[in-house]
């Protein structure tokens, strides 16, 4: 098939000094499905993040992407983040600048068509993340969870096939988040989507592709019944 991409994960581990604080036997994510990264607090959910997308390099081991026959690393090549993006903790701008302006900008990095269809892509959006009637507003005036729909729209710019999102729903009120689910949930039949959620009752009305656990520096992949969402959610419990 032509455009198959996958995500590999092989022999992977990182170290902080002598102690190794995460470990990764063998992971292939193929470019559909929503999988949902748990554990209780400090158990590695964001380092997984970081180094599954390339943001972070392993002390030892390989990831990369599996574009067609080619094998990209994804630490050392920047084209991959034209296919993998990371919504991470904080908004990263210039606050002072307008909505419209700061994402048209970002999307010069990101989308290559230019003129009327790059105002056409970030349009679409901030569609997607109900900020279009803000588009004209200085980003330091938007509340916390208008700048984290923000950066989800940043994330979204120009259909990557593999997006993590670390807590993409922190700040955001419930009508957006069953908005942005039903997005998700629309184009996951082509891209590979992995949220760490810390509230597991976020996920229920998900259709999971599967389950990534991390506990005690190790990830596992589980199904997602209703039986492994049970027991995650009862771990995550017991942590707060």
């Amino acid at each position: 098939m032509m455009n198959e991409r996958s995500l590999h994960l092989t022999s992977v581990q990182f170290h902080y000094k002598e102690q190794i604080l995460l470990s990764i036997d063998d992971m292939q994510l193929h470019s559909y499905g929503i999988h949902i990264v748990a554990g209780k607090n400090g158990a590695g959910k964001s380092l997984f993040m970081h180094l599954a997308s390339g943001r972070v390099p392993p002390s030892i081991g390989e990831v990369y992407l599996k574009k067609d026959s080619k094998q990209v690393d994804l630490y050392r090549s920047i084209s991959s983040r034209y296919d993998i993006r990371l919504l991470s903790d904080d908004f990263i701008g210039d606050v002072r600048e307008k909505v419209f302006t700061y994402l048209f900008e970002v999307a010069t990095a990101y989308v290559s068509q230019r003129g009327n269809a790059l105002c056409e892509e970030v349009v679409r959006v901030l569609k997607i993340v109900d900020l279009i009637a803000l588009q004209h507003e200085k980003i330091e005036r938007l509340s916390f969870g208008q700048r984290r729909r923000l950066s989800m729209a940043v994330v979204l710019l120009g259909k990557p096939h593999f997006l993590f999102l670390d807590e993409p729903f922190t700040g955001v009120d419930m009508q957006h988040i069953k908005h942005i689910q039903h997005y998700l949930n629309k184009i996951s039949q082509d891209t590979c989507i992995i949220m760490t959620m810390h509230d597991i009752d976020l996920c229920r009305n998900i259709p999971l592709h599967a389950l990534l656990f991390v506990d005690e520096g190790s990830v596992s992949l589980l199904q997602p019944t209703a039986d492994n969402l049970e027991r995650m959610a009862q771990g995550l419990q017991a942590d707060v």
